[in-house]
């Protein structure tokens, strides 16, 4: 034990400083180091197995698929019709569940403006590439005459 007045080492059962006379009784609480307890896991809640925003983003995917395929031809028009239609039901559906569950639902506008964008799109290659397989189906069907 030190004296608190001077610093001099004391031995620990003294109540005075053997070289000053200061009281080495401060009456001053002695610290005790506080016990932390473990912290408790707290299992986050699942979410349900269809919520609004999952489909809104499946709707967005579905959207974005459907304008890529509008770009190859007859058959990526007829599958990229086929997306489209799946997305816009997605992408609705999202936003009709997410807004009921107060969620901002963006990314289900944002889905259903590119399904319909990519529906629209491969409905009009696939009316192309069909008008252009019957023009050349028939020009070629005419030519075997002449030759």
């Amino acid at each position: 034990m030190f004296c608190p007045k001077c610093g001099a080492a004391n031995p620990d059962n003294s109540n005075v400083c053997g070289n000053c006379g200061q009281s080495l009784n401060t009456g001053a609480p002695q610290y005790v180091q506080p016990q932390y307890a473990q912290p408790q896991y707290v299992r986050p809640a699942a979410p349900s197995s269809f919520d609004g925003k999952s489909l809104c983003i499946a709707g967005l995917v579905l959207g974005i698929i459907s304008l890529v395929l509008s770009f190859f031809g007859l058959i990526g028009g007829i599958i990229g019709l086929i997306v489209g239609i799946i997305g816009i039901i997605c992408a609705s559906m999202g936003r009709k569940k997410a807004l009921a569950q107060g969620i901002k639902s963006g990314i289900g506008t944002a889905g259903l403006v590119c399904s319909i964008i990519g529906l629209v799109l491969c409905a009009i290659i696939f009316i192309i590439c069909t008008i252009i397989l019957g023009v050349a189906s028939s020009a070629h069907s005419s030519l075997r005459y002449y030759y």
